[in-house]
């Protein structure tokens, strides 16, 4: 398995990373989704580092590169308002 490419300006490491949930564990797509997407109160649930974490626990058990910092979870979630 070929390792994710770094963090590029156009944010592709998370939809990467989606991609390979959604080929890999369909399963745990729903949980992925919850934690980029959902809002209470018109505030993130999770809050960006907590996703980043989670996010880098799920590149390093799967081989997948470092991970993701928690200002590229922050522009990703931007750029899907």
């Amino acid at each position: 398995m070929t390792a994710i490419p770094t963090l590029t300006p156009t944010n592709a490491k998370i939809p990467q990373i989606l991609a390979h949930v959604t080929d890999c564990w369909p399963d745990d797509l729903p949980t992925l989704n919850e934690y980029l997407y959902a809002r209470q109160y018109g505030d993130w649930k999770f809050a960006h580092q907590d996703v980043a974490d989670a996010l880098t626990d799920y590149c390093r058990a799967n081989n997948l590169g470092s991970g993701v910092s928690e200002a590229s979870v922050r522009r990703w979630r931007k750029t899907q308002r």
